[in-house]
């Protein structure tokens, strides 16, 4: 816009000075004809001009929108690598989420066997709990039937024939035994517990063997 303003300001410069001028080339033929070659020339240069002055805009013009279409360029192009990156980055996250749901999956059903196993468990562990109360109270009816059968010395291990005629004689030897210091004892039952128990009977006191005894054992 600038261009075509000083354009047409040396354009009225120049017609201004040619008005000055054709008052002497009136006079003259030969200046007559110079004035009709610069009429004539005069408007083909101010035409160029003009073209001149509208290419360099549309050069300007141009020039701009190539820096521009370079600038949207780059952005377009920074814009696909950043959706590229981002692509990337979605499927490597969608594969990790992938992996993670079954490697989830696995423990879930992993959990589920741990779980029924338990189960099983417990419900052994009932069924032995069971067993051994049930033992328990077998093994209790046992000893108290044994309890209420007749104590048969015969079945006792190591048992002999002979041990009933021992066992026999000593209840019989039992029975008919005297005990004189019970009998003190219930006779005179204020008497000191000491001289009770310093009267043994002869059966309890214990044998001393005489000097004689003694020699002859050492010898």
């Amino acid at each position: 816009m600038v261009t075509f303003i000083k354009v047409e300001m040396i354009e009225a410069s120049q017609r201004k000075h040619l008005q000055e001028e054709t008052s002497d080339w009136r006079l003259d033929p030969r200046m007559e004809s110079q004035r009709i070659c610069h009429e004539l020339i005069q408007p083909r240069k101010s035409s160029d001009r003009k073209i001149i002055a509208g290419l360099s805009m549309i050069l300007l013009v141009v020039k701009k929108l190539r820096g521009e279409f370079d600038v949207m360029r780059n952005k377009e192009r920074a814009r696909e690598e950043e959706c590229e990156r981002l692509q990337v980055k979605c499927e490597a996250t969608m594969t990790e989420m992938m992996l993670e749901s079954q490697k989830w999956a696995g423990y879930q059903q992993s959990l589920s066997t741990l779980e029924s196993k338990v189960t099983s468990l417990e419900a052994e562990k009932a069924r032995i709990v069971s067993s051994a109360i049930l033992y328990g109270r077998c093994r209790a009816y046992e000893q108290v039937a044994d309890m209420k059968e007749p104590f048969d010395l015969s079945k006792v291990k190591g048992y002999r024939s002979s041990y009933k005629k021992d066992h026999t004689q000593a209840s019989n030897d039992f029975s008919i035994a005297t005990f004189p210091g019970l009998d003190e004892f219930v006779a005179y039952p204020l008497a000191p517990i000491e001289v009770l128990l310093s009267k043994k009977p002869p059966f309890l006191q214990r044998h001393v063997p005489s000097r004689t005894q003694v020699l002859l054992r050492t010898s």
